[in-house]
């Protein structure tokens, strides 16, 4: 079952919605969910979750929703991320706060792949829709 932290942003406010407290080392558990209530926020817009000096962007879909990089929870101690969203040229948005409490996982000697950046996701839309203009046999891309 998803789990969603959730977002409200008026202008260039944002602001936590929920009162969910995450644990670390959580993946593929949280999702974040933002609701954009003023009409400057359209077009394609990048969540950006940091923790520490770690900043991971994460595409926002169409409904609003992203999956939370596994490593905004890769933390040993309790702390404190910051989310915030940017879309356009250049809508952007202060930062919100998340308590992340310590987990009472240990790690283990699996090796897990990062969390694809901004460039790949962009490049993974771009072959999906290259592979349906394949299947409908019109090819944008030539």
């Amino acid at each position: 079952m998803k789990q969603y932290l959730n977002f409200e942003l008026n202008g260039q406010f944002i602001s936590r919605k929920d009162n969910l407290t995450p644990v670390a080392k959580s993946r593929n558990y949280f999702y974040a969910h933002f609701d954009f209530l003023t009409p400057e926020w359209s077009g394609i817009k990048t969540a950006l979750f940091t923790r520490g000096n770690d900043r991971r962007s994460v595409m926002v879909d169409e409904n609003g929703d992203c999956l939370i990089p596994w490593e905004f929870f890769d933390t040993d101690s309790e702390t404190i991320g910051r989310v915030s969203v940017y879309c356009g040229d250049l809508m952007t948005a202060n930062e919100a706060y998340v308590r992340i409490l310590r987990s009472g996982y240990g790690d283990s000697d699996a090796s897990e792949p990062p969390t694809p950046n901004i460039y790949e996701q962009l490049l993974a839309q771009l072959d999906k829709i290259n592979s349906v203009t394949m299947i409908s046999g019109v090819n944008l891309f030539k």
